[in-house]
Order: structure tokens, then C-alpha cells, then sequence
């Protein structure tokens, strides 16, 4: 039975990805109110310097003591996992403070005597670490002590790929949200720099040079809850390949395979591209003058040696040349006003434009298409398969750009899909002007074309994107996928590259490896992305209903569709696994479900209108998704339902090991529990004797049991519960 509000259960939430370390955090041996951290993180902000495999990390934090007693604290910096720490300094409101290093096996013993006094299991997930331990006293009622801390680490590197871990999950641990969290990266090799990612969080990402970038992440009003895990490559080859592999002893696996060329100005694939504009009467005063103004920008940055037309749209289509032709003086300018004296008129004819667009295809060059409009047919033919059937070409690629709400996104969708491309909408109250040309912008330097992947031994399935898009100068490839077999394997990447086929390679080693626990969550959010569109354009099916359910529970990938059909599901188990519900025994709401569970559906088969745009762009997300928090798509949605009952709703639902637990009543429930067979249930109670030689016999479980005193989880086929 639903019992609250379903926003809860929003992914708002993916916490603690990968080899966990930890920044400062201060531990309070005799707290006032029995909570061991009861000071307050006011600012986090950090500066990190890389230089080839050499890390610099400067730390400023300011913690509160927001209560009116006087504290005596420890600060403890955990050691990060394999990090090769040269230098370590801390200071305390400017003044230098020693710190006392513990090993492992004495800050493992340091944490489980805080755990059995404090009865607190939150920093068991650091009990694999060494340890620095500051004495601070005395902190005053109402006091700031800002705490510096600086060190320098050699990085771990895997062949040529380079991985920086920041921590920021001991932020949760503050009593209140952090007001600000800043990081900025600076980082430099003395090779070429390619496939810069950052799977954990929504990094903005700038490569300046061939051997240089910046990284920054700022946030506020936040208590972060993972790691951030950033990882780059240096490369010599033209075209980088690095390879990311999670598997779990006797399991298939999950992998990433990124690629980004690395090109100069005279490599660049001549291209030819025609820039099709809808000048329906709909798209009449300030759209068609933005609109104008982005064909321009366009127009005025093609490459040295492409070919391009123009052609304008509204009750028929008219091209301006006929056929694409050189980017010159006169052919460019001539285009410039033709542009500049558009008008709107008319009605929208998407079959006639279509057909005057592929007339422009050409056999020894890729040809792109750069559709442009704010409607749905409404003239010639309107039918979406009919107007999709001639979209046969495998050298067009159309990338569909919606303007406003009123425009049909099945057909625009699909013809980016079919076509290898990608789609975007742009909203009433967004920049046209900029969006367009920022989209052009990603799209105008052909690398790769026609791009073919061999995975070899690795037996690799369900990867995505399918098909495999053409790859851009600037711009990088993620693959997400599956696969079952270790070893020896070399991956294959051939297509296009300049004016001439060619094929790429990678030789790696894959063995059982969880460290890139993020993987699980990012290949679900794309196959989740991938099953809701094939429900958006064929309706619900019972076998793909009963997979989205299961890969959305497994792994928290929380959007509001998969949310009622989670509830859904979970209303009908039988009675005997009440204990085990994820979603059905939170405080769910119950009289509103039903209605919220067709409004979602509807919005799933709508083909224009508000509700379809955001449709469209979600599960675009999904279908892209490289970071973890694109796995929450709609959460605002969410939010609208019940906020009055709003309870803890970031700590709703956690990672951790590659898969999601949930916040169901006082216990954390593992999903696993769901979906795999076990035998009888093992209870251990918290803080025992037993407790802790279990943790002992299984390190690797301290993430889990850092969870709380009440967690119900799935190990070696077996069903443990920890209880109070």
C-alpha cells in the first residue's frame, strides 16, 4: 500500500562511488547531544594543481561549533586508497598544527573504537585507510576554525590513463548543508591530453591547449555525498582510446570505452552541410530574427573546404543554389543576404524541405543536415513513418534542432536517430541565437565517420549509444555497455578518418575489478533510456515494463515514470516480502499515485506540446548519460508532488558496490535482495563482538555497513540483516 509521497524517492541521492577516501572531517569524542559531529562545514573550497602524474591539492574549510558549549575535537584526514602522499601540511586558523599519522591496522582500530562508543557506523566506510589526526581545542561556543590543509600525491596510473580522486563525501557528515563547495582543477602534461572525464559529478570541462585544461565544480546550499573521480589520458596516437571495466567475481560485466581524436586544423573531413530553416508564419517576430541571426553564425564559420546550401521552408521548400557548393567570397555572401531577407509566410511542409535536403547528399564527403523548425506538418504529407521511409542514406546525418513547443519530437527524434545524429529542443525562454550556434559549434569538424566497433574477445552487448555516431574534433565518444568474457582482448575502431579508411586499436587485460563502481549506474541509465523510447513510440509492453522495473530498482536510475511503475509493481508483491520493498515501504503517498501514474504515461505518448519536449530531452539524457546524476531525470517534476511531506529526500537512495539501497523505514534495503535468489537470513546485531569479526572476515563490506545500524543487504548468495 503507498503511504507517502513519491518524490522521495528521487535519485536526488547517488551516494559514495568507487575506493572511498575522505576529506577532513572533525569527530567530537564527547558531543552535547549525542550526535559524534555536531560542528557545522560554513564554506569547502579547493584548488588542485596536475602536472603529469604529480597532484597538488590545496583545502580550505570553515567549520561552526553551532552549539553553546565548549568542544574538543579531532580532525581526521583518511589517507586516500594507493595515493603516495610526499608532503602534508595542515594549519588551523593560520596557525601550523602537527599531524599524527596512523597506519591501516591503527586507524581501523581508531575507527572501531568510535563506532562502539559512539555507536555510529558512518566512518567504518574509511577502515581500510592510514589516518592524520589533529587535536583541536578549545572550540568555542559559536566559534569558526578555519583548517588549511595541503598535500601532494603521485597519481595511479593505468597505461596511459591518469585518475585524480577528490573527496567530498565526509561533507555529509556536516550538521548542516555547506553554504559553498568550489574545486578547481588545473591540469597540464607534457603530452596530448585526451578522453578528460568526470563520471561523479557535472564538471565543466575546458581544454585550452593539446596539453592543458581546467576542471570546476561549484555548488551551494549542498551536502555533497560522493567523490568526485576525474580521469584523463595522455596520448601520442591520433585517436585516444581508454577503456573502464567494472565486474564483480563470477559476474558479466559493465564498461565504458571513451574516445576522442585529437586532430589538427588540416585533418578536418571536408564536409558538405545544408542549413534547412522553417519560415512558417509560426515562427513570425522574434524567433525567425534569432533564428537568422544563428544561420549566419553558421554560415560565417564553415570550414576552408566545405560546401554547403540553404534552404528555406514554410508552404513549399526553395533552395538557394540547387546543389551545395564552395564556401567562398561570392557563394558566402550571396548567402548572408538571402538569409538576411527571409520572411515568415505560410504553413510548414516538412516533406518538401526533407526532400530538397537529401537531393544535396554526396558519395566521396559526409553530409550533414541542420534542420530548424518550430512546428509539425502541416502541409504534404504528416504522417511520421511516411515522411521517415526515405531517410535511407547512410552518409546524411540530420540533426534535428526544435524550436518551442509545438513541434513534433517522434519525427524529429527519429530523424536524428535513424540518421546517426542528435536532437535538441530549445525552449521559449532560452537563447536561439546561442543555442543554435553553440549546438553548430560541436557539430562543424568532422573526425571519424561511419565509425565500426570490434570488441573482440571481450564478447561485448547492450552498448550504447546504438548506432555508434560519427565522431567531432573537440567532442569525445562514451560507450556504455555489457560483457562476459576476461583476459586478453584488443578493441577495434575503424571508419572515415580524414580522407581515408582507417582502424584503431586497444590491447587490455580485463580481470574481475570494482573499483569504477559508477559503470552499473551509467549503462542502466542509458539502457533504462533506450527501453523508454522504444515504450514512448510502441506503447507499454509487459516484458519491457518488467525490465525498466528491474534495471531502474537495481540501480536508482528515478525518473517519475519509473518511479509509479516501481510503486506499481510493488503493490502487488505478495505479503512475505514486505521486508525486503524498496519503494513500498517509504512513506509514500497513496491517493495521488494513480492519477501521477497516468499523467506520466500520457506525457510518455504525446507528440507535441510542453510535455513531450521535456520527454524528449530526459531521455535524451538518459540515452547520453556520463555523469551519475543524469540518472535522475524529472526530479522537479517529483518535487511538485506532496512537498509538505518532505523528509530527507537526499538520503532517500544510495549506491554503493555498484548497485542502490533504500531508505525503507529504519532499515537500508539492498536491491539485490529483489532480484536475487538467497538462502535464509544471517542477523548480526549492531556492535557486537560478532559485527565486527564479520567486518574483519569482509573489509570490502565496510561501505555497506557504514550505511546505518539497520541494514538489510545480498552477499554470496546470502541475506544479511544488521539490526539495532
Amino acid at each position: 500500500m503507498f503511504k507517502i509521497s513519491a518524490f522521495v524517492l528521487i535519485g536526488l541521492m547517488t551516494v559514495g562511488w568507487g575506493n572511498l577516501m575522505a576529506d577532513g572531517m572533525i569527530v567530537v569524542p564527547q558531543p552535547p547531544s549525542g550526535n559524534p559531529f555536531p560542528l557545522s562545514v560554513t564554506y569547502h573550497n579547493v584548488k588542485v594543481k596536475i602536472a603529469d602524474q604529480a597532484a597538488t591539492t590545496r583545502i580550505e574549510q570553515e567549520f561552526h561549533n553551532p552549539t553553546m558549549r565548549r568542544l574538543e575535537g579531532y580532525y581526521l584526514f583518511p589517507i586516500p586508497e594507493n595515493a603516495v602522499i610526499e608532503h602534508f601540511s595542515a594549519r588551523i586558523n593560520g596557525k601550523m598544527t602537527t599531524a599524527e599519522l596512523l597506519p591501516a591496522d591503527k586507524a581501523r582500530q581508531y575507527y572501531e573504537n568510535i563506532v562502539r562508543k559512539l555507536l555510529d557506523p558512518a566512518l567504518l566506510e574509511y577502515s581500510n585507510q592510514g589516518l592524520y589526526r589533529m587535536r583541536i581545542f578549545p572550540i568555542q561556543p559559536n566559534e569558526r576554525k578555519t583548517v588549511t590543509i595541503t598535500y601532494r600525491e603521485i597519481l595511479n596510473k593505468d597505461f596511459d590513463r591518469i585518475e585524480y580522486l577528490y573527496p567530498l563525501n565526509t561533507e555529509k557528515f556536516s550538521f548542516e548543508p555547506l553554504n559553498q563547495v568550489s574545486i578547481y582543477i588545473e591540469l597540464e602534461s607534457s603530452s596530448k591530453l585526451s578522453n578528460i572525464i568526470c563520471p561523479t559529478h557535472n564538471v565543466d570541462i575546458v581544454q585550452k591547449t593539446e596539453s592543458s585544461a581546467t576542471l570546476s565544480y561549484e555548488t551551494e546550499n549542498t551536502k555533497p555525498n560522493r567523490d568526485l573521480r576525474c580521469f584523463f589520458q595522455v596520448e601520442k596516437s591520433e585517436l585516444g582510446m581508454s577503456l573502464f571495466t567494472y565486474r564483480e567475481e563470477g559476474e558479466e560485466g559493465f564498461f565504458m570505452l571513451a574516445a576522442s581524436p585529437t586532430l589538427q586544423s588540416t585533418q578536418i573531413i571536408p564536409k558538405d552541410i545544408t542549413f534547412v530553416l522553417d519560415i512558417s508564419g509560426s515562427m513570425e517576430g522574434d524567433k525567425i530574427e534569432q533564428a537568422k541571426k544563428a544561420l549566419l553564425y553558421c554560415i560565417d564559420h564553415l570550414n576552408p573546404e566545405d560546401r554547403f546550401e540553404v534552404v528555406r521552408f514554410s508552404t513549399e521548400a526553395y533552395p538557394l543554389f540547387g546543389r551545395c557548393v564552395e564556401a567562398n567570397g561570392q557563394t558566402l555572401n550571396k548567402a548572408r543576404r538571402f538569409v538576411r531577407e527571409l520572411e515568415t509566410v505560410g504553413g510548414t511542409n516538412i516533406e518538401a524541405a526533407l526532400s530538397r535536403a537529401l537531393q544535396n547528399k554526396s558519395k566521396d564527403r559526409p553530409h550533414l543536415v541542420l534542420f530548424m523548425t518550430d512546428g509539425k506538418p502541416t502541409i504534404g504529407e504528416r504522417d511520421e513513418t511516411k515522411l521517415l521511409a526515405p531517410i535511407k542514406d547512410q552518409n546524411t546525418r540530420i540533426f534535428a534542432l526544435g524550436i518551442g513547443y509545438e513541434v513534433n519530437t517522434h519525427l524529429l527524434d527519429h530523424l536524428a536517430k535513424k540518421t546517426r545524429a542528435t536532437r535538441r529542443y530549445i525552449s521559449p525562454d532560452e537563447d536561439l541565437q546561442q543555442r543554435i550556434a553553440s549546438f553548430y559549434d560541436k557539430i562543424k569538424s568532422p573526425a571519424l565517420t561511419h565509425v565500426d566497433i570490434d570488441f573482440g574477445q571481450m564478447d561485448a552487448y547492450q552498448y550504447y549509444p546504438w548506432p555508434v555516431p560519427d565522431l567531432f574534433k573537440g567532442s569525445s565518444l562514451t560507450l556504455l555497455g555489457r560483457f562476459r568474457n576476461t583476459g586478453r582482448c584488443e578493441i577495434t575502431m575503424s571508419g572515415d578518418y580524414v580522407d581515408e579508411p582507417k582502424t584503431f586499436r586497444l590491447e587490455k587485460s580485463i580481470q574481475t575489478d570494482t573499483r569504477h563502481d559508477f559503470l552499473p549506474v551509467l549503462w542502466a541509465s542509458r539502457r533504462v533510456g533506450y527501453l523508454l523510447d522504444l515504450v514512448r513510440t510502441n506503447g507499454e509492453e509487459k516484458e519491457i515494463i518488467d525490465e525498466i522495473v528491474h534495471l531502474s530498482r537495481t540501480y536508482g536510475i528515478v525518473t517519475p515514470y519509473t518511479s509509479y511503475l516501481i510503486l506499481e509493481d510493488e503493490v502487488n508483491q505478495p505479503p512475505s516480502r514486505n521486508e525486503l520493498l524498496t519503494y513500498g515501504n517509504m512513506p509514500v503517498f497513496r491517493k495521488s499515485a494513480p492519477a501521477q501514474i497516468n499523467g506520466e504515461r500520457q506525457r510518455m505518448q504525446q507528440k507535441s506540446g510542453k510535455g513531450s519536449v521535456e520527454q524528449s530531452e530526459e531521455l535524451y539524457n538518459l540515452h547520453k548519460a556520463d555523469q551519475v546524476g543524469a540518472s535522475q531525470q524529472g526530479k522537479d517534476r517529483l518535487l511538485q508532488v506532496g512537498q509538505s511531506h518532505a523528509l530527507n529526500q537526499r538520503k532517500a537512495i544510495v549506491n554503493k558496490a555498484g548497485r542502490a539501497f533504500y531508505q525503507s523505514e529504519k532499515f537500508w534495503i539492498d536491491s539485490y535482495l529483489q532480484t536475487r535468489a538467497h538462502q535464509k537470513k544471517i542477523r548480526l546485531q549492531f556492535g557486537t563482538d560478532d559485527y565486527f569479526g564479520f567486518l574483519k572476515a569482509h573489509p570490502e563490506q565496510a561501505p555497506i555497513l557504514a550505511l546505518g545500524k539497520n541494514v538489510r543487504f545480498y552477499m554470496n548468495d546470502q541475506y544479511y540483516e544488521i539490526y539495532e
